[in-house]
């Protein structure tokens, strides 16, 4: 067996196996290919895969809405947050109407806006 996973490298791997390939996260971590393989595996990682029009629907609506966050809206896909910033991206590109994830305006800045 070999050694033990650290916390930080698990989420360097959560956050990037998705979208990064895996022999660069292998030399990033200095780990095998297979070792990186397996643990994803065992996290229930999944590399990019294609994204549904009802996922894109999803995130179109989510970032209209503002319902949630980034990290809920990975979540509720089965994706990384990572992919979702990606995929967001990828969704401004094709309709200038998909907006950026921004908070919302407090009560008092809204009356300085108004003044």
């Amino acid at each position: 067996m070999g050694r033990r996973w650290e916390e930080e490298e698990v989420r360097l791997l959560r956050d990037n196996y998705g979208v990064v390939n895996t022999d660069n996260i292998a030399n990033i971590l200095k780990r095998s290919f297979e070792s990186v393989k397996n643990k994803a595996q065992r996290l229930g990682l999944r590399k990019n895969v294609i994204w549904s029009d009802d996922e894109d629907i999803y995130l179109e609506y989510f970032v209209y809405e503002r319902d949630v966050n980034i990290m809920e809206a990975a979540e509720f896909l089965g994706r990384t947050k990572v992919a979702v910033v990606n995929r967001l991206a990828v969704l401004r590109k094709r309709d200038e109407n998909v907006g950026y994830i921004r908070r919302p305006w407090t009560k008092k800045e809204e009356e300085i806006l108004k003044k």
